[in-house]
């Protein structure tokens, strides 16, 4: 068993990667130059209607029978909190960690990654999170005129996964990435246990080398990495046994995940889809997107849909600007 405390490491030992320039594609209006520009974008992300949208939106498991299980913004709390406690213990910029991790998931359609897929699948395109995130930070927060992020905090945001890591990403970003997958492989075995799921030995095992609590086995991750970043000099979650384990965890995990959410979302979404397509009041994967879990599951209890049905959900009031002509596909930090 290690031995090793965040006692025997020294403390910010990364300091001098900390970032520390930030740029905005617009001058703001009211600016005090004073204030921290990440901290800045930590405000306008906790006022934001994406971030609210959250709150309704699933993790894992829909429409949860327990307080106690996630939601997709609770899960954004548990990705801020880990990343800013790396963060400070290794020296980088808390508030950008902190503005990363808000950001990170504003970007995702009801019913998550399984709506993610319908969409890839309805549009004939790839549809990914990570971009409708930057999406709606710059073009569909405050009646589209966005909430003019830093660009640090839009990149990270995008680079939070898939295959969206750099080697130029700041080492915040790499924060939010790494620690991302430890929030939600820790948390939602806890949600499958919550549900009484049959979990098999090989998962059990591999979850109990961490530790046999959540705390305890994200303590384990925390401190290995603070130890193989300070090591090498920069951010990463790579070489030592722990990462390695996880790496393997996680395979066990995505087995799991897919006899979890194996929901047919099609049939849901796609009565949904057309009924917007019928309604030419927008893009009607846009509209889609920006909705929450109970707004669809509503419009789908409907026997017969109008568009007074579609004005009662959380997007009717987005509808008179809401822009069309948006690329799904399109990332845009080209500035």
């Amino acid at each position: 068993m290690n031995t090793l405390t965040f006692e025997d490491l020294p403390y910010q030992a990364l300091a001098s990667l900390r970032t520390q320039s930030f740029r905005r594609r617009f001058q703001p209006r009211s600016y005090s130059p004073k204030m921290d520009e990440a901290l800045r974008d930590v405000w306008k992300l906790l006022e934001s209607k994406g971030s609210r949208r959250l709150e309704d939106k699933t993790q894992v498991l829909t429409e949860p029978t327990s307080g106690h299980i996630r939601t997709r913004a609770s899960h954004t709390n548990e990705v801020v909190a880990q990343s800013i406690r790396v963060a400070e213990f290794l020296g980088l910029n808390v508030n950008l960690v902190w503005a990363i991790a808000l950001g990170h998931d504003i970007g995702h359609v009801p019913f998550g990654h399984q709506g993610e897929a319908y969409f890839a699948k309805r549009l004939g395109r790839p549809f990914a999170h990570e971009i409708m995130s930057v999406t709606v930070a710059q073009l569909l927060e405050r009646e589209g005129s966005g909430l003019n992020l830093t660009w640090q905090t839009l990149d990270g945001m995008f680079r939070h996964g898939g295959d969206n890591a750099s080697p130029t990403m700041t080492p915040e970003a790499s924060i939010v990435r790494v620690c991302d997958k430890f929030a939600y492989v820790f948390a939602d075995f806890n949600d499958f246990k919550r549900i009484n799921y049959p979990i098999k030995r090989e998962l059990i095992e591999a979850m109990n080398w961490f530790g046999t609590t959540q705390r305890a086995r994200s303590e384990r991750c925390i401190l290995a990495m603070c130890e193989e970043s300070i090591r090498l000099g920069k951010v990463s979650f790579l070489e030592c046994e722990e990462a390695k384990r996880f790496k393997e965890l996680k395979r066990l995990m995505y087995e799991v995940y897919e006899h979890i959410t194996a929901q047919n979302v099609a049939s849901i979404l796609g009565p949904v889809w057309d009924f917007l397509e019928s309604t030419r009041v927008g893009d009607p994967w846009l509209i889609l997107a920006l909705m929450t879990d109970r707004d669809v599951l509503r419009l789908h209890e409907k026997p017969l849909l109008d568009v007074g049905h579609l004005m009662q959900t959380s997007v009717g009031e987005l509808l008179s600007w809401l822009p069309t002509g948006i690329d799904p596909c399109k990332v845009d930090l080209d500035w």
